[in-house]
């Protein structure tokens, strides 16, 4: 529907639906993962992570320290309302030219509210 190349772009399923194993540690690994995959690539490709729950200062030092190899785009909306028009616009510079972006940014919506218990499906 947004008109993204299918063979580029996925969601990521992170978790085994039927056990529910690694529902609350898979994101991150994931996206880990996808990063040590695109290092070993002769073209690596730039990743967008959109999470209400695990987009953190923390999860940007710890994709930090793995030196990503394309620029790790990590965008926390607001639970209530999704993406923001603003961090669509931020995406959407991203995919169009990543090239000027940081290795790894951190964007959070700034109505975000900490929560506890949050568990996304």
């Amino acid at each position: 529907m947004l008109g993204w190349d299918p063979g580029v772009e996925r969601t990521v399923i992170w978790y085994d639906p039927v056990t529910n194993e690694r529902r609350l540690t898979g994101k991150l690994a994931e996206i880990m993962s996808r990063v040590r995959f695109e290092r070993r690539q002769e073209e690596p490709l730039p990743i967008v992570w959109i999470d209400d729950e695990e987009c953190y200062p923390t999860s940007k030092t710890q994709i930090e320290s793995l030196e990503p190899a394309a620029p790790v785009l990590m965008v926390r909306p607001d639970e209530r309302i999704g993406i923001s028009r603003r961090q669509w616009r931020l995406i959407c510079d991203f995919l169009d030219d990543s090239s000027g972006f940081p290795s790894v940014s951190l964007d959070e919506e700034g109505t975000v509210r900490d929560h506890a218990a949050h568990v996304g499906l």
